[in-house]
């Protein structure tokens, strides 16, 4: 049988804070990778410097891969996308609209 010490309590109240430090320092580190991502995100709604958030996602997805945090690295996968689609959205606009010129002027 294991006997109780009387200095067991007051080691199990001395070890509490550092758990809860250390759960605390960890959700710090994921909430800042939100933070800057979900900047990214609301600059690309905005369509406002979208060679300067491609390259910041392009960070952010090499530092999704390098911890393995499949789901950050999806999300900028995700971002990278839309900021192809914008793209090619303001080109076929400028294609089709010289197509539709070129007709009026016939």
């Amino acid at each position: 049988m294991i006997s109780k010490s009387p200095l067991l309590p007051y080691l199990v109240f001395l070890l509490i804070p550092f758990y809860t430090l250390t759960a605390k320092g960890q959700d710090k580190a994921d909430t800042l990778s939100s933070l800057k991502i979900e900047k990214l995100e609301k600059a690309i709604s905005k369509k406002e410097d979208l060679q300067q958030v491609k390259q910041d996602l392009e960070v952010v997805k090499q530092q999704a891969a390098d911890l393995k945090d499949d789901v950050m690295f999806c999300r900028s996968l995700r971002d990278l996308m839309a900021i192809k689609d914008l793209r090619a959205e303001d080109s076929l606009y400028f294609r089709n609209s010289a197509f539709v010129d070129t007709l009026i002027a016939m």
